[in-house]
């Protein structure tokens, strides 16, 4: 508990605690029934105080990422990673910027997203692939918050084609914490350069 879960009052000499405790919500599923599940949840849960959500996913659509991000953003709500955030549980996780938690025990993995059955072609047409794998382009990937999870993770030009032929990043909980604390300050310098 911190301290924002008590409030106190001097009421008649007496001080008075008063402890409000989290509503829980859950995410796990980047869909659009996921989506709409999560969206619910917020608006149903606005009423309470402290609000905390526990993410513990392997992915889904990145389409997802950012509308669910704004959300938890502006209804101040505290992310705990919980069990694994894989693919773009891991991008909202680290592209959010709020309170965050990483529980014990806890396993990443990050990935370029995969286009399925289709590939953006330099022109900007579309060719379709038939497999789900990455199209190995020579432009450069666009994935939702590129720079910063280039910052983040330290993608060198190796790592980024490593990436591009699909293979994945793996961290631990001792590395899941040292990115967030890395995160942490990224959004601080960003703030002040605002």
């Amino acid at each position: 508990m911190d301290e924002r879960d008590y409030k106190a009052m001097n009421k008649d000499s007496q001080v008075i605690i008063e402890y409000y405790p989290p509503h829980i919500l859950t995410f796990e599923d980047f869909t659009i029934e996921g989506y709409q599940k999560i969206i619910y949840d917020i608006n149903e849960s606005k009423d309470f105080i402290n609000r905390e959500l526990y993410l513990s996913s392997s992915g889904g659509f990145t389409r997802f990422i950012s509308p669910i991000k704004n959300i938890i953003e502006s209804s101040n709500i505290k992310v705990i990673a919980n069990d694994h955030i894989h693919s773009s549980a891991f991008m909202l996780f680290f592209a959010t910027n709020t309170e965050r938690e990483v529980l014990d025990d806890t396993v990443g993995m990050f990935h370029y997203p995969y286009l399925s059955e289709v590939s953006l072609l330099p022109n900007n047409s579309i060719r379709l692939d038939g497999n789900d794998k990455l199209s190995k382009l020579n432009t450069e990937f666009r994935l939702p918050f590129q720079e910063y999870f280039n910052e983040l993770l330290g993608i060198t030009k190796k790592v980024h084609n490593r990436l591009l032929k699909g293979d994945d990043l793996v961290y631990r909980t001792e590395d899941l914490r040292k990115l967030l604390a890395k995160s942490e300050k990224i959004f601080g310098r960003l703030k002040n350069n605002a």
